[in-house]
């Protein structure tokens, strides 16, 4: 069975099986000094040498850890948190920077009873501080790790209060931390018609969550299986879950919400003019400026018509949206040529200023089994220009490379939860994490409006 079930028929955030906890940094550069070479507007896919300046890729940093490192992932630029799972199915969570040496710390003292049955399961960090949602025996927590100085420690819980039905355990879906707040998607709450809660953070501390809803609220709609924050706006994925007793779902939805004085209010309801059942639409969704970016990662080939050929099956694409006032308009519908069945083109989104990166991870399951892919956009004028689509290693196929993305400035990180253990201490499947220094197309430092 594959790390994530990437054709799943539920349309659900997969956890890490997981148990233990150890923090690691690595002395390898992540910082965004150096300049950025500039290259002709309006690039036609320069090769992946012209688009990537520099590649780092990291395994599990012990030899004896190994096996789904990468699934959970988080990165600022500056500071990258993974886990891992070791031979001993305890896993292991792992901070990654540029200045500080290696340290561990002890599991949260809050669940240190639970061991082993506690892993963390979602990651978010910004500067000195770090989420990380902790799946215990009976629920799933919400802790702070902080940096001070060179420590790394603790910190408290934060509390969801009754945002959520504690008498059925709901395993989270989506966290992002941005500046002042704190956006948790919980897509199996209520039956799955999901929810999403906005926490404003002062310091190290969080108020009490503001609960958001699908303005249509009902079983199975997954509100809140992913989330994108830009300033003042939220987008939230309801992808639906797909039930195997039932025919696929149409209505699948993203909603953009803005940030107003009484609150975070609906701005905009977006979905395909010709819904396709079983999309996955909304199933990754992220935000940058007045573009909104919606992937549906198991869409046929767009120019394939029912009944589909097999060989058109989960291709994905990537639907893109523009803001005018308060109103969204499509703009375009992306599907690189050359794709083939299951490659799950959409399944990871990240934009920020101006880029836009798709995870492409393909699946362990054909054969022979093929490596993923990560696209990367750039806003040029106004267009979204593609560049070279930059390949997991090809000596490496099936490793999923793509399942996992975060762009940060220059600065691009993708998982790759399978691939290959590196001897035979390890498991067969330790994955890695790729560190990637992009260069700019369009010579352009800030985004078109």
């Amino acid at each position: 069975m594959e790390v994530q079930t990437l054709a799943r028929g539920v349309a659900m955030r997969a956890g890490a099986a997981a148990r233990a906890l150890v923090l690691t940094l690595l002395t390898t550069g992540c910082g965004a000094d150096d300049a950025t070479p500039e290259a002709a507007p309006r690039p036609s896919a320069p090769p992946a040498s012209d688009v990537v300046a520099e590649r780092v890729t990291l395994p599990p940093p012990e030899p004896s850890l190994g096996g789904f490192f990468s699934l959970p992932l988080a990165f600022d630029g500056d500071t990258l948190l993974t886990a891992t799972r070791d031979t001993a199915n305890v896993t292991h969570l792992h901070a990654f920077d540029r200045e500080r040496p290696s340290r561990a710390i002890p599991l949260p003292p809050q669940v240190e009873g639970e061991r082993p049955y506690g892993f963390p399961h979602l990651l978010a960090v910004e500067g000195d501080l770090a989420v990380v949602s902790w799946v215990g025996r009976e629920r799933e927590q919400l802790f702070v790790v902080q940096r001070e100085g060179d420590a790394l420690r603790w910190g408290d819980e934060i509390p969801l209060g009754a945002a959520l039905d504690p008498t059925t355990p709901s395993r989270l879906s989506a966290l992002r931390l941005t500046g002042e707040w704190l956006v948790v998607g919980a897509a199996s709450a209520s039956e799955s018609a999901g929810a999403v809660l906005v926490l404003r953070r002062t310091g190290a501390r969080f108020g009490p969550p503001a609960h958001l809803r699908a303005p249509h609220p009902d079983p199975d709609a997954a509100f809140g299986d992913a989330i994108a924050l830009d300033g003042d706006r939220l987008v939230v994925g309801a992808p639906r879950v797909d039930r195997l007793d039932g025919p696929p779902p149409t209505d699948a939805r993203a909603y953009v919400y803005r940030r107003e004085s009484a609150g975070w209010q609906l701005e905009a309801e977006l979905a395909p003019d010709e819904p396709e059942p079983g999309s996955g639409f909304g199933d990754a969704v992220a935000i940058t400026g007045a573009h909104v970016m919606v992937g549906a990662p198991m869409v046929h080939r767009l120019d394939a018509r029912p009944p589909y050929p097999a060989e058109s099956g989960a291709v994905g694409a990537v639907y893109l949206y523009r803001r005018s006032g308060s109103a969204y308009s499509l703009e375009a519908v992306l599907q690189p040529e050359g794709l083939g069945p299951l490659a799950f083109f959409g399944r990871e989104l990240d934009a920020q200023a101006g880029r836009l990166v798709v995870g492409a991870p393909s699946s362990r399951t054909t054969r022979p089994p093929r490596p993923g892919w990560v696209h990367v956009y750039e806003r040029c004028e106004d267009a979204w220009v593609p560049l070279a689509p930059i390949a997991g290693d090809p000596s490496r196929p099936g490793d999923l490379f793509g399942s996992r993305v975060a762009l940060a400035a220059r600065w691009l990180a993708v998982g790759a939860p399978e691939a290959p253990a590196v001897g035979g201490a390890q498991p067969s499947t330790a994955g890695s994490v790729s560190l990637l220094r992009l260069t700019r197309a369009c010579g352009a430092s800030t985004p078109t409006p």
